[in-house]
């Protein structure tokens, strides 16, 4: 658990290295926006099983796509906006659901909402949600939310 810990925190240092420093490349390629969702799901759920993440077991993932949302991304990035996405929810909902929808947009974009019926952000933390190292957790850098903006952002959003 400790040493997937760490190279998520090593990856996200990079990134946002190459973030502040304007050297953060996309490479953009044709994908399916479900299935690269589902994907991530189900490892996030191996690395909690793995990684021995108490609570878990007591929240559902809810994530019904009805057809394919193609778009034109960096997958890998994608992917990583996704799971920090999807590990705060896990990190704030003790037992309940998380809810994940796609939406098609015009000119190949689409809208991702990530909903769970946790404790829910404190007004406190909320203008500085996005911001670097902005953090309710003690587990928690704060550098997730921050680069998954950056990450959206790139791609012009």
């Amino acid at each position: 658990r400790n040493a997937l810990r760490l190279k998520r925190l090593c990856n996200n240092l990079l990134d946002i290295t190459r973030v502040e420093s304007q050297t953060l490349r996309l490479e953009k390629v044709q994908f399916d926006l479900n299935e690269l969702i589902s994907s991530v799901i189900k490892d996030f759920r191996n690395q909690c099983d793995y990684g021995g993440n108490a609570g878990t077991q007591n929240v559902k993932v809810s994530f019904n796509p009805s057809d394919h949302v193609f778009v034109k991304a960096d997958k890998y990035l994608i992917a990583q906006v996704i799971l920090n996405l999807l590990d705060n929810a896990f990190k704030f909902t003790p037992a309940g659901t998380i809810s994940i929808s796609v939406r098609k947009k015009d000119k190949g974009k689409a809208l991702v909402k990530i909903k769970d019926t946790g404790y829910g952000i404190d007004k406190k933390i909320l203008p500085k949600l996005f911001s670097k190292f902005a953090t309710i957790s003690f587990t928690g850098t704060g550098i997730g939310l921050y680069i998954s903006k950056c990450v959206i952002k790139a791609h012009g959003a």
